[in-house]
């Protein structure tokens, strides 16, 4: 995890083509018999980073449904400051010179939100005409939009990501269920810490 974490640093803040091997070596301390034991390239280290960059913090039985889109949304904007792989791997997936990284985050995420939306459909939550699949493309889209708009900001994605959620639910979701949502800023600090309890008990 050293590697990938040192690799994930550099990545996030220079891009993939300016990290080279040497400042891997370098940032994760490590000899290059170990690195290539573990990464026999460069690319096995980006792939490394971007399949581990996929994170979905939603419960097992959401109420409203409509409340797990939100609570994974806000759960990624309020790690992705913090962690290095999650920036990385941001950053991977929307570099267009990168075709085989470009894109897998949000067409990971596409199938689980749309999946929601279809159930809060189910149970009454959207409004009359939405469609769960394009509500959703547009939901993921929007989420990758404000995230490369913050990407010098990271600080400021968790409010800017609140905002989003909070424009967007005015226009899919009844009233009785905006009623009831939480979309508070610190909603993700909430559920991240809520799911390590969880964990942690459940050990």
């Amino acid at each position: 995890m050293d590697i990938l974490v040192g690799a994930a640093k550099l990545i996030a803040e220079h891009g993939f083509d300016a990290t080279s091997v040497r400042d891997i070596l370098r940032a994760a301390d490590v000899k290059i018999g170990a690195l290539y034991y573990h990464f026999p390239t460069k690319d096995d280290i980006a792939l490394a980073i971007v399949t581990e960059g996929f994170t979905m913090t939603v419960g097992d039985d959401p109420v409203p449904r409509l409340q797990g889109i939100v609570d994974a949304a806000m759960a990624l904007a309020h790690q992705t400051p913090l962690d290095p792989i999650l920036r990385a791997a941001a950053r991977l997936a929307t570099d267009q010179s990168k075709a085989e990284y470009f894109g897998r985050l949000w067409k990971a995420y596409m199938p689980r939100v749309i999946q929601l939306l279809s159930q809060a459909a189910e149970r009454g939550e959207l409004l009359p005409g939405v469609e769960p699949e394009l509500a959703g493309k547009i939901w993921v889209s929007a989420y990758v939009g404000v995230d490369l708009m913050q990407r010098r900001e990271p600080h400021l994605l968790e409010a800017e990501i609140a905002d989003m959620n909070r424009m967007f639910l005015r226009g899919i979701a009844t009233p009785e269920t905006l009623m009831i949502l939480d979309v508070a800023a610190d909603r993700g600090a909430r559920v991240v810490q809520a799911a390590a309890v969880h964990e942690e008990n459940t050990r």
